[in-house]
């Protein structure tokens, strides 16, 4: 039973709950968890008759986007969901999967699993089908009688160290190395060579990385209507005026849009710099 962001209050998770015990048929839950005044009890009960058949496992995804910063405790205002966690682990009954670009102190004694180290066999396999930065094509060309100056593997290791077998962080440095191919190819020479010559290919990727993963960070605190407001500015290369926008409101069809407080969306979008 997958939960998000867009999962934001205990309301939103019981509504979740509810619709899955109407898709089973067991309407009588439905009706019987109403009598709980309390959310945190109802979304006790619902669980409890999803569970008398099944074996359900709750994922909780994104919990980065509920922290107050980075790897910190979690925005009191998402209160509700870190009960709702607590409490399923105090049931030690079901499978509960939380996922989260950072540390989560709010809840010690997780069996932690980093997903973003990938092995250095299926990195090298990547960077073979990416052919990153032509890399190989200049090891090639680089060939003497007595074989290339620095082999293919000790590079594949050296950025696998450097990336952390962060693919994302390879397509960026593709894209970069691409701009630059005199550096790669002066790269080759040598180990000491090649960190020499792309350190300001690495430093354009890191700085990718970051920007790439704050945008996210910020764009999973929209609304929908904030997002697709987001999409209509996006079109834009200019500063435009409000009523360019709502010329575009008119003609998207959307009635989220036309319903919108445009000026309180537009504050949003200001607040969070996007």
């Amino acid at each position: 039973i997958p939960f998000d962001e867009k999962a934001k209050n205990i309301q939103q998770m019981v509504d979740r709950l509810e619709t899955i015990l109407k898709d089973l048929g067991n309407y009588d839950a439905t009706l019987k968890g109403e009598k709980f005044e309390k959310m945190l009890d109802r979304f006790g009960f619902y669980v409890t008759e999803i569970a008398r058949d099944r074996d359900p496992a709750f994922i909780f995804d994104n919990l980065e986007t509920f922290q107050e910063t980075p790897g910190g405790q979690m925005a009191p205002q998402f209160a509700d969901l870190k009960a709702v966690i607590e409490s399923l682990f105090r049931k030690r009954t079901y499978h509960i999967v939380l996922t989260c670009r950072y540390p989560v102190p709010d809840f010690p004694g997780l069996d932690v699993l980093d997903l973003g180290e990938v092995d250095i066999n299926d990195y090298w396999k990547r960077l073979i089908y990416f052919d990153a930065g032509y890399i190989r094509k200049y090891l090639e060309e680089s060939r003497g009688g007595s074989g290339p100056p620095v082999r293919y593997i000790d590079i594949v290791k050296l950025q696998h160290g450097i990336f952390g077998g962060n693919y994302r962080a390879l397509e960026f440095f593709n894209r970069f190395a691409a701009e630059r191919p005199e550096k790669i190819a002066a790269a080759v020479q040598s180990l000491e060579a090649f960190k020499k010559e792309t350190a300001e290919i690495l430093d354009k990727t890191a700085g990718a990385m970051e920007e790439d993963l704050f945008f996210r960070r910020l764009a999973g605190l929209l609304e929908p209507v904030e997002r697709e407001v987001l999409g209509i500015l996006s079109g834009f290369r200019v500063p435009v005026l409000e009523t360019a926008l709502q010329s575009q409101e008119s003609e998207s069809g959307s009635q989220s849009l036309k319903a919108a407080d445009l000026p309180g969306v537009l504050d949003v979008l200001h607040r969070y710099t996007l």
